[in-house]
């Protein structure tokens, strides 16, 4: 089997860390026009590589792979060249299923053009917001399926970028069909990655007439690490995942805690060969698919476009964030 791994960055790099734990039989393939990254990007993977794990090849462009057939391509590089860099990967490798890391664009135009290419091209694709692939949330699946309200706050997590993974995971528990999305007190910042932004503040979203909501606030102070805590209301019950701490309990109607438990999450790097595996043995994987994801990023990206493009109008045609 190959495997291409497009952007080998803080991210791309765990991806290939994972794909470390496949046997020689297969051939990875990454490619980033950034030679410091695959410099970094090869180091990790040697960290954890064993002699008999998969064959590393390294490339600094694609049309040095021209004409190869590709199982599972995954796209880690940032949202503001993900769409050229589609264009040029189907230009010249043969690619069977693709995976995509979220932000997926910076525009709702990327958005639908990249929809309508993939459609053409007839590849499977998907999105990699990965607590559907958490032991945690998938343990948790039937219980809290239909949860009629979430909330999300925490310090310092990224709203702007982050969002669309709790929006992602509030779909996995109630598969609704369409929502909508508002967000108020906010404050733009600048992001810790050069050249995008970042938002402080509180929003909601609605779906199907309000039967399910989405609540979410992101405070800022320096003198803190990022932290988040998520909060499934039921009729009965609450139950509370503080992903920092790795703490869920459940608190009944009278606000009495009765099961305290804990747990750990994965790494990426612990994560990316059982979804290539899963891809590769039987076709699918448990990641949103891309079709599915567009939903949840179109109105994501819309609303976001409007409050980036009130704030500068160079941000007009762009939402500022990966």
């Amino acid at each position: 089997m190959n495997i291409l791994i497009v952007g080998v960055g803080q991210l791309g790099s765990r991806h290939l860390q994972a794909l470390s734990k496949l046997d020689n039989r297969h051939n990875i393939y990454i490619v980033d026009t950034c030679k410091q990254a695959i410099k970094v990007a090869i180091g990790r993977y040697s960290e954890v590589a064993g002699e008999k794990s998969a064959n590393l090849h390294v490339s600094e462009t694609m049309k040095d792979l021209e004409g190869i057939k590709v199982e599972v391509a995954i796209i880690a590089t940032s949202a503001a060249v993900r769409l050229e860099v589609i264009k040029i990967l189907i230009k010249y490798v043969d690619v069977k299923n693709l995976v995509l890391e979220k932000v997926l664009f910076q525009s709702t135009e990327q958005l639908y053009e990249a929809q309508q290419l993939i459609k053409t091209k007839g590849i499977k694709s998907w999105v990699n917001c990965p607590r559907r692939m958490y032991s945690l949330y998938k343990g948790l699946h039937d219980e809290l399926s239909g949860c009629r309200s979430i909330e999300v706050t925490g310090v310092n997590w990224g709203l702007a970028c982050n969002i669309i993974h709790f929006i992602d995971l509030w779909h996995y528990f109630t598969c609704f069909n369409d929502y909508s999305l508002g967000f108020y007190d906010l404050k733009i910042i600048d992001s810790k990655r050069g050249g995008y932004k970042e938002l402080i503040g509180s929003g909601r979203a609605s779906s199907d007439c309000s039967v399910y909501e989405l609540y979410f606030d992101c405070k800022q102070d320096d003198n803190l690490s990022p932290s988040v805590s998520i909060k499934f209301i039921m009729d009965d019950r609450e139950l509370i995942i503080n992903e920092t701490l790795g703490e869920m309990i459940w608190v009944d109607k009278k606000g009495v805690e009765n099961t305290k438990q804990e747990f750990n999450l994965p790494y990426q790097s612990n994560l990316t060969d059982l979804l290539v595996k899963s891809i590769y043995d039987g076709g699918t994987c448990e990641l949103i698919s891309f079709e599915d994801s567009v939903v949840l990023h179109a109105e994501y990206l819309d609303k976001l476009g409007a409050i980036f493009e009130n704030y500068d109008e160079q941000f007009r045609k762009i939402v500022p964030i990966t």
